[in-house]
């Protein structure tokens, strides 16, 4: 399934599976996947932005260290939307490979209440889009 995801996308999922493990859920659901993008180096983002964003999904608890504990996690419906919208983005912009960029199309694309964070914390979402889809 994510023969044609770039490394900095791959890193996204395997540290939104280890951010499930983590934090002890039974799936890996969108805001995991939103985590594991906003852990990668990215030029999409605003550096404090991201900061910000993080703090909200982890609140105040210190970041514990990530490790694969070999335990595979289902990833939810709602989590498996975003991979689907990610890999439409991505043919849609006409690109063979699937980049970070397209799966934070697709987790904004299903998820309402991920724009409205974005909002909170001074990224447009909207302009986002239009920027992601050029």
């Amino acid at each position: 399934m994510f023969e044609r995801y770039t490394q900095d996308a791959l890193g996204a999922v395997f540290y939104a599976r280890a951010e499930a493990g983590i934090r002890g859920a039974p799936t890996i659901e969108v805001d995991h996947l939103l985590a594991g993008v906003l852990s990668q180096p990215s030029a999409v983002l605003p550096a404090d932005a991201v900061r910000s964003l993080l703090q909200h999904l982890h609140g105040s608890e210190p970041r514990p260290s990530i490790a694969f504990s070999g335990v595979d996690l289902p990833v939810s419906e709602s989590g498996a939307l975003v991979f689907s919208y990610a890999e439409q983005a991505a043919r849609g912009l006409g690109s063979s490979e699937i980049r970070l960029e397209h799966l934070l199309l697709g987790i904004l694309r299903q998820n309402q209440r991920v724009r409205a964070l974005f909002d909170e914390h001074g990224i447009d979402a909207d302009f986002l889009l239009r920027a992601l889809k050029r």
